[in-house]
């Protein structure tokens, strides 16, 4: 389960199942526009709304994620990129 807990309350703010094997070990990244990211238990790279827990996107890769997200800019422009298998994967924001 990937769970959002409220600072204020310590209590659960959303949850949001990660049905699979257990598999996957790569952090969270939440950026300052409100969205969440990490790698689920099906082999993909998710994108939810960091208030509400809602999937967003989904990028599937076939590959278990062994890495966190990281953002940086590049020309004005936000990226968010992860390592999968022996790949590194880069993603532009929209604004």
């Amino acid at each position: 389960i990937l769970r959002a807990i409220g600072v204020k309350t310590g209590k659960p703010a959303w949850e949001l199942p990660q049905p699979g094997p257990g598999a996957a070990r790569g952090g969270t990244l939440v950026t300052a526009s409100g969205l969440l990211f990490f790698c689920d238990d099906q082999d993909r790279f998710v994108a939810v709304d960091a208030a509400s827990g809602k999937p967003l996107w989904y990028f599937g890769t076939n590959s278990v994620w062994r890495a966190s997200p990281m953002t940086y800019e590049f020309d004005g422009q936000q990226h968010v990129a992860i390592s999968s298998g022996s790949n590194i994967i880069a993603f532009g924001l929209v604004r």
